[in-house]
């Protein structure tokens, strides 16, 4: 077993999956790179007849199995639950919309403003280059910045989230009171910093040893037909005291 780490970045990724292709590995689980737009290296490797298992991070247009979150779902139970709390202007931190899994969360977000007649607005939401702290809390100042200002923020991910909360403290906005932030993924960070974010979980543990189960049996089962699987794992929401 090998693992490499791509940083983020499609050219360090492509010279991964070749090396691997080129030492004829049994077998190939990949979470592409947020700078991933173009996946004829991943096609190359399917082409080879090596399997391919994709986690977390996918492509629709690739034929092979993945396991992902439910993303749309899981951004519009949490979206759901600002709008309980009474909160009417909701904003959304992003990362990268190259990647499906943005553009997913983005749309289960939309989708619960659409039912609760709330609008969206193009200003309230904010694409991040990166997963980092100081990139969220330059979102929120941005944000602040507004005529109207939000009353509650989805952040992609519980880093961003913890890096608005931090942002927040900085410029006096009380925490629930003023506004409400939710994260999304249960890091283990979430639950200790104060105020505990609101979150979803997802089963990251299982997950991988899902995409893990598949990629053996692809093995096992290479040459003979098989049913390229699509597994949809539904994250849990956990509310705590952010909002």
């Amino acid at each position: 077993m090998m693992i490499f780490q791509s940083g983020e970045s499609f050219t360090k990724e492509a010279e991964i999956v070749e090396t691997l292709a080129n030492s004829k590995v049994d077998g190939i689980i990949i979470a592409f790179s947020k700078e991933t737009k173009n996946f004829i290296h991943v096609q190359d490797v399917i082409n080879r007849g090596i399997p391919v298992v994709m986690l977390e991070r996918t492509c629709k247009n690739l034929t092979a199995s993945k396991v992902r979150t439910d993303d749309k779902n899981g951004a519009y139970t949490i979206t759901k639950h600002l709008i309980s709390k009474g909160r009417k202007n909701i904003a959304y931190i992003c990362g990268p919309l190259s990647l499906d899994v943005c553009r997913d969360r983005q749309k289960g977000f939309q989708d619960a403003l659409k039912e609760a007649a709330l609008p969206y607005k193009e200003e309230y939401v904010v694409e991040v280059e990166d997963f980092r702290f100081d990139q969220a809390g330059r979102a929120l100042e941005k944000l602040w910045g507004l005529q109207i200002k939000p009353d509650g923020i989805l952040c992609f991910a519980d880093i961003l989230a913890i890096g608005t909360i931090h942002a927040a403290e900085n410029l006096g906005i009380k925490i629930p009171d003023q506004l409400s932030i939710a994260g999304f993924g249960d890091d283990e960070t979430s639950r200790f910093i104060r105020p505990a974010i609101t979150t979803m979980s997802q089963p990251s543990f299982e997950m991988g040893e899902l995409a893990a189960q598949i990629i053996l049996e692809e093995i096992q089962l290479l040459g003979e037909p098989h049913p390229i699987r699509s597994e949809i794992i539904k994250p849990q929401i956990i509310i705590r005291e952010s909002t």
